[in-house]
């Protein structure tokens, strides 16, 4: 197994070819992660450039919340748009909606 360090932590990552596996591996890494990550972090974790991930949030394709001024990305969420999990509960959904910023 490899061992691949990112700005979001260490992983094993097994060899190639075994995709349940490799599943299993990401999502018990992420799953260490809390609940609540930021805009950056999520891009480290899609694999996508930081003002990708801005651009995604602009146009709503990933899902943000403020804290304290600040954009964070809920880690249920994430999981579930890169399918490593069930989408949370309609109802968690629509809580997170009400908490997104503002477009106007």
């Amino acid at each position: 197994m490899a061992i691949r360090t990112t700005t979001t932590g260490t992983a094993t990552i097994p060899p190639d070819g075994d995709a349940d596996a490799v599943a299993d591996a990401l999502l018990e890494r992420y799953r260490a992660l809390p609940a609540f990550i930021t805009v950056q972090q999520a891009a480290d974790v899609i694999g996508i450039s930081r003002s990708s991930a801005y651009r995604a949030v602009d146009r709503g394709d990933l899902p943000v919340v403020r804290f304290s001024g600040r954009l964070h990305v809920p880690v249920a969420v994430l999981l579930a748009l890169m399918g490593l999990t069930e989408p949370p509960p309609t109802a968690a959904m629509q809580w997170l909606d009400q908490l997104a910023p503002d477009k106007s």
